[in-house]
């Protein structure tokens, strides 16, 4: 496990300074919560979001990325009605 073991939330910033970041997005919280675990488990820093929140506006994807900074996405084709669209930046 990376230098962080404590878990993240939704919402919560990540620490850039951490292991590679994976944002997660899913329509089920358990999903979320088994995906997050998961990663964390393996050494990577996470950040999660309902994808309903992105839908309906509760979350805005470019702020998310831009506030969080992950290195991947990691989401369901639900996603694709998101009301914003994020290019990937090089690293």
């Amino acid at each position: 496990m990376c230098e962080h073991s404590w878990p993240r939330t939704e919402g919560e910033v990540a620490d850039p300074a951490d292991s590679k970041i994976v944002a997660i997005f899913n329509t089920n919280p358990e999903v979320l919560d088994l995906v997050r675990e998961a990663l964390q488990d393996a050494g990577y820093a996470t950040v999660v979001a309902h994808v309903d929140d992105l839908k309906r506006g509760r979350i805005d994807l470019v702020e998310f990325v831009e506030q969080h900074h992950p290195d991947e996405l990691h989401g369901r084709r639900g996603m694709a009605h998101a009301p914003a669209v994020v290019e990937r930046r090089p690293g």
